[in-house]
């Protein structure tokens, strides 16, 4: 936890390193927590909820719905930094968009097998350049050899 907690507050200085990894363990004992019988039945929820198992929503909505958001303010700013982030699909959509670069220009002669390795090799171009064509040349030609040795 320690790592991942020096990342964080390494990306976001609203964050206190310190004062979050108390929070985190403070917040750990809350759930913990045994309730007393008398207000049992209006704490049902806190008793259920598990800080491993639950949700990052889930967690914010239960820090803000029992008023432990000034006693947890790091761990209530790093739940919001974390619902709030975009999320990128940003690869997938680049290869459509490099496959219908790819295809107008090959779809005449061009079998679908062919053109979709084309397009992983579009996509993929920086694996693709690292690639030592020589090796792979020597090694495509000693598998589909024709020739008779004598």
């Amino acid at each position: 936890m320690e790592t991942q907690v020096n990342d964080l507050t390494a990306l976001y200085d609203e964050i206190n390193d310190d004062e979050l990894k108390v929070e985190v363990q403070g917040l750990r004992r809350l759930m913990q927590l045994s309730v007393p019988e008398s207000v049992s039945d209006q704490t049902s929820k806190f008793k259920e909820l598990d800080i491993d198992s639950c949700s990052a929503l889930t967690l914010l909505q239960w820090i803000v719905k029992w008023g432990f958001t000034e006693m947890l303010p790091n761990m209530t700013v790093v739940l919001r930094i974390f619902l709030t982030m975009s999320i990128s699909v940003a690869s997938h959509e680049r290869s459509f968009s490099e496959l219908k670069l790819v295809k107008p220009y090959l779809r005449s002669n061009t079998s679908d097998a062919r053109l979709s390795g084309l397009a992983v090799l579009s996509t993929e171009r920086e694996l693709a350049e690292k690639l030592n064509f020589h090796r792979v040349i020597k090694d495509f030609a000693s598998r589909k050899a024709r020739k008779v040795h004598m």
